[in-house]
Order: C-alpha cells, then sequence, then structure tokens
C-alpha cells in the first residue's frame, strides 16, 4: 500500500523519510510513547535513522508523519500496520506532546481513514491500545470504532478496536 500525501485543514500527511530522524528520536523517547508504545531504543539520531530504514522496508508497515501545514514541522505520526496474527490493519498514532488535545490526531486519523475508504484497499480497520490509554480509547471511539474485545498479549491489558469501512 502506498500512500499518497493527504491534505486537512491544518495538517499535511506524507510517508516518513530518513530527514525525519531528529523528530522521531524526540517522539520514540516521549513519556506518552514509552508509556503506551513502548521502548524503541532509539537513543540517537544515528539511531533514528536505522529504525526509520528498518520500518520503511518492512511489508505492510506504513509510518505516515504528521506536520501542521502553517509551519511543515512534524508533529506527530499515524501508522496503518499489519500485524503478525491478524487478517487486518490497525491504525495507530502518536504525537509530540505540546499538540496533544488540540484535535491534530482525530483530524489526521480521520484523513487517514477516509482515504482508505476511498481507495476501497480495506474492508476493516483495527485500532488496539492498552487498557489504560484513554486518550486512544477515546480517539478511537470518536474516530467510529467499536471496542471488539479485550484480551491479555505480552502480560499487558488491551483493548481491540474494529471499523467497517
Amino acid at each position: 500500500m502506498v500512500f499518497k500525501e493527504i491534505i486537512t485543514q491544518n495538517l499535511s500527511i506524507n510517508s516518513i523519510a530518513i530527514t525525519d530522524a531528529a523528530f522521531i528520536f524526540e517522539l520514540v523517547n516521549t513519556e506518552g510513547w514509552l508509556k503506551n508504545i513502548g521502548e524503541r531504543n532509539v537513543k540517537s539520531i544515528e539511531a533514528a535513522e536505522d529504525y526509520i530504514q528498518k520500518i520503511g522496508i518492512r511489508e505492510n508497515f506504513n509510518y505516515l508523519v504528521i506536520r501542521q501545514i502553517s509551519t511543515a514541522e512534524p508533529i506527530g505520526i499515524i501508522s496503518v500496520i499489519l500485524r503478525e496474527g491478524y487478517k487486518h490493519f490497525d491504525i495507530g498514532f502518536a504525537l509530540l506532546p505540546k499538540f496533544i488535545n488540540k484535535g491534530f490526531a482525530f483530524e489526521a486519523s480521520n484523513a487517514v481513514l477516509a482515504s482508505l475508504e476511498n481507495s476501497q484497499s480495506h474492508k476493516k480497520i483495527l485500532g488496539i491500545c492498552l487498557e489504560t490509554n484513554l486518550p486512544s480509547i477515546r480517539l478511537l471511539k470518536k474516530l467510529g470504532m467499536k471496542l471488539e474485545k479485550k484480551f491479555v498479549e505480552n502480560d499487558e491489558k488491551k483493548n481491540l478496536f474494529s471499523k467497517i469501512l
């Protein structure tokens, strides 16, 4: 799946590039990322470049950088990933702390879901998050996703949401 640039009222959303390494270094080391997504051992800009290269060559991994149109500053990511053991792609999102609770995650996620729906490449999309990640749960519900099940994976309690596209 190849995503073309997605433009919304406030955001541009593009595939991740090696030039995003400094931003990725900052993002994956935020408290929210570490708590809700997990340690990625990205401890330098060079390690961020390696991380980007690794995710860039993995089939069924789509990482999209969210930028504010007004500044071109990267503020977060949207991922569309086919996880091992799942039949449908999972949408994920993460923002730098100063951009949380400003509507950007909804605006970007909603635009990516609309792009998937318009492409008719997916019939269903999943959203998987920790049971304790209340902001993500609220966003998934706002995107029209329904709780499908609760489960435990790697000793973590998780929720699986889904939406028919």
